[in-house]
């Protein structure tokens, strides 16, 4: 076990093989101060990264199973053996499906629900002991601008996000005690090879099989991507150092804070509009 420097941060990166995971991996190992944990569910897929990742000896690459509160302790527990430490976490993990609530089994919920909502809360709590006996450490919480303003047939991935997000609000005030800095990063839309599994019982009227074409496509086109390499030298050069961080951090273009900024004003003016007759209850 490394000794503990203060000048030392020990990062836990779920979801390292692809998208935001693995660029804030390329990003953190810039810097030989930085010691990193990525995880996937499947070895392979880290063993396939680039060798500048691979063969540094401040990355630490572990197939978790996610299901498993055991696994993911020991996987926290070695990160602290090999490094000493472990001072933020990121949980990336994610994986969403396009079908409308009817369409979607309720297999199909609990499948996607375990990998964006009960996997981060397994590494939390596995996590939380240590950083709460150092009295320090960062969590970061993944979520989307799904979570705020959803798209049709997508109700399991944003209700996921959602209450990832609104667990993440409630551990940031239990944790502030311990000097344990606690935020959601609400990512708008990002050019990954992240994947969208459609439905396997699709209803006909609803024609979720040509949805994408026929609506999220033409959406997107129209939108301006975010780059999640720059997305990652945002946060590790200025979020992960704050003595405080807000609830949310927004991330993505002018498209998605113009996406999320058209939901909390309507979501404000229909709380205004039923004031006067719904607070006389």
């Amino acid at each position: 076990m490394e000794a503990i420097e203060s000048n030392i941060n020990v990062w836990y990166i779920t979801g390292c093989t692809s998208g935001f995971g693995l660029s804030l991996v390329e990003e953190l190992l810039k810097n030989p101060l930085n010691r990193v944990t990525g995880t996937s569910r499947d070895i392979k897929k880290i063993e396939q990264l680039s060798d500048t990742i691979t063969k540094n000896s401040n990355f630490l690459g572990i197939q978790v199973d996610i299901l498993s509160e055991d696994n993911i302790k020991e996987s926290i527990e070695k990160t602290i053996k090999l490094f000493g430490n472990l001072t933020h976490i990121v949980n990336n993990a994610g994986s969403s499906n396009i079908g409308s609530l009817e369409e979607s089994s309720e297999n199909d919920f609990k499948t996607y629900f375990e990998v964006l909502y009960f996997y981060p809360v397994r590494v939390i709590r596995a996590a939380l002991p240590w950083m709460r006996q150092q009295k320090q450490g960062y969590i970061f919480n993944v979520s989307s601008a799904l979570a705020y303003n959803s798209l049709p047939r997508y109700g399991i991935y944003s209700g996921a996000k959602s209450a990832l997000a609104s667990t993440t609000q409630s551990l940031a005030l239990d944790v502030k005690p311990f000097n344990i800095k606690v935020s959601t990063i609400v990512l708008g839309y990002f050019k990954t090879n992240f994947t969208n599994q459609h439905v396997e019982n699709q209803i006909e009227e609803y024609d979720t099989k040509n949805f994408w074409n026929t609506y999220m496509g033409p959406l997107f086109a129209t939108m301006v991507p975010g780059d999640v390499k720059k997305l990652s030298t945002i946060l590790v050069d200025h979020y992960a150092k704050q003595n405080d961080l807000p609830n949310n951090l927004y991330f993505g273009t002018n498209d998605t804070f113009s996406f999320l900024d058209a939901r909390f004003k309507e979501l404000g003016a229909q709380l205004l509009s039923q004031k006067d007759l719904n607070s006389q209850v």
